[in-house]
């Protein structure tokens, strides 16, 4: 069972179609989507950018590796910003599939779905950690763990997180996401779906205004409280939602599909790498520019879905990288602990932490993740027949 709604045609480099789209199954379904083994092509492949974006960041300063000043920009943000547009954008398309399926929602099976998708790995990884915690190899407080396995580490500054588990906060944003999402969906219905997105996108721009405005010069904005917060990053979770129910509409605008020439989608990353980097510096990008950011984000996600048979697109879909995408939930989970650039330890080293990474990452692919995903597929053909 494919991860799409729509099947169509990919798009020439001038523009046009090759031929003509296929008939949305449901207004402002995704378009452009084909078949890769089963899977939405291009996402693993974006997937495999998004987790080297993360531990690009996280080896700069650890011992043996690249110091501090080869960073120039924000890889590991941004790379979770890639996480969340796409999360929003497949999480979408599984729930227009299943109501244009059943005609209704099922709750109940969306969040079995989620748990089993999610909370297997995390927990695993947690539990571990805690316990060499114990042994002495790290240090936790309850509280981190606590947190951790609550998926509330994003509402508390970044000062009182651990490391090791600090990185759980993307976790809890997702999470918390996908507890209101599906609610926002039913209660918008079929024609408002992307309404409901752009209502999104524009909370998390008052909110982040807001909090410039009345909190930025107090102790509680400078230990980094809001910024982890769901109505802080919705916009970047709702532009894959908004993706997911407009691509169709959008692929029938030519201006839109001009877009997709190499120069123009060139431009766009260059505008997204600008704004990334200079995102702390004024108050204007962090709180406007992050819509650009996020948008121009799905955008590329939608022109490598779309145009999967064109040179990029085979790279993102060759097997190697396919993989590494498909690896890259237990290996975000487990590059947090080895990757640590305040360790001297040995196992925090380059180049055995990213070797330590890689293989804890694979164990927890094999031997939690993937018994735990062939549940989920059967609780999927459940919910969309």
């Amino acid at each position: 069972m494919l991860d799409t709604t729509t099947l169509a045609a990919p798009v020439n480099q001038d523009g046009t179609m090759t031929e003509s789209p296929a008939t949305s199954i449901e207004a402002g379904a995704p378009s452009g989507l084909g078949s890769a083994g089963g899977r939405i092509p291009s996402l693993d492949g974006l997937r495999a950018i998004a987790i080297f974006l993360v531990i690009a960041a996280h080896l700069c300063g650890t011992v043996g590796y690249l110091s501090l000043r080869y960073l120039p920009l924000d890889y590991g943000r941004l790379g979770v910003r890639v996480f969340f547009v796409i999360s929003g954008f497949l999480i979408t398309t599984l729930l227009i599939e299943e109501r244009r399926v059943h005609g209704k929602i099922s709750f109940a099976l969306f969040y079995m779905r989620r748990a089993v998708r999610i909370l297997p790995a995390a927990y695993c990884c947690i539990i571990i950690i805690s316990v060499f915690s114990i042994w002495g190899a790290y240090h936790l407080t309850p509280d981190d763990i606590v947190r951790s396995l609550t998926y509330t580490t994003n509402l508390w500054p970044g000062s009182m997180r651990s490391w090791q588990l600090g990185h759980i906060w993307s976790l809890s944003v997702e999470e918390q996401f996908y507890l209101i999402w599906p609610l926002l969906f039913v209660a918008a219905g079929s024609r408002k779906t992307t309404w409901a997105a752009i209502g999104m996108i524009c909370s998390a721009v008052l909110f982040r205004l807001g909090d410039r405005i009345v909190f930025f010069h107090s102790t509680w904005h400078m230990k980094g409280t809001s910024g982890d917060w769901l109505i802080s990053l919705a916009d970047s979770l709702a532009a894959g939602c908004m993706l997911a129910s407009a691509g169709n509409r959008l692929l029938d605008q030519r201006w839109y599909r001009a877009l997709f020439k190499p120069k123009w989608s060139l431009i766009i990353l260059v505008i997204i790498v600008a704004l990334v980097k200079y995102q702390y510096k004024t108050s204007l990008i962090w709180v406007f520019g992050m819509v650009l950011v996020n948008l121009g984000i799905a955008f590329l996600i939608h022109r490598s879905v779309v145009m999967y048979t064109d040179p990029i697109g085979k790279v993102l879909n060759l097997p190697p990288v396919r993989f590494i995408g498909v690896l890259s939930y237990s290996l975000y989970l487990w590059q947090q602990p080895f990757l640590n650039r305040e360790s001297q330890s040995w196992f925090c080293a380059f180049p055995q932490n990213v070797l330590l990474a890689f293989g804890a990452a694979l164990l927890s692919y094999y031997l939690v993740e993937k018994p735990f995903l062939n549940l989920r597929k059967r609780l999927r053909l459940r919910s969309i027949g």
